[in-house]
C-alpha cells in the first residue's frame, strides 16, 4: 500500500513504524480469519482492510470530521458484539 504520511507523523519513530506496517499490507484478506468483528458479522464493510484505510487516512492528515462517522460506526459494532476485548 502506498502511503504519504503527514509531516507531523513522518518525523516520529511511531509514524515510521506505522508507515512500515501500512506499506506491508498487500490486501490478501488473510487477516479476515482472525478479525473478531468480521468473523461475527461477516460483513465486508467491517473487515480489517477498512480499519487499515482509516488509520492510513488519519496518519496522512485527512480531517477528523471526514473519518469520524465511519470510526463511530465501527466502534459501536465492535462494542455491541463484545469482540473488542475491553471487557
Amino acid at each position: 500500500m502506498q502511503t504519504q504520511l503527514s509531516p507531523a507523523y513522518r518525523a516520529t519513530a511511531e509514524g515510521q513504524e506505522a508507515d512500515a506496517i501500512l506499506r506491508s499490507c498487500v490486501h490478501c484478506g488473510f487477516c479476515n480469519a482472525t478479525c473478531p468483528t468480521y468473523r461475527l458479522l461477516g460483513d465486508k464493510l467491517d473487515e480489517p482492510r477498512g480499519r487499515i484505510y482509516q488509520i492510513k487516512q488519519v496518519l496522512e492528515g485527512v480531517p477528523a470530521s471526514t473519518i469520524q462517522a465511519c470510526c463511530k460506526a465501527i466502534a459501536s459494532k465492535s462494542l455491541a458484539s463484545d469482540t473488542c476485548g475491553t471487557s
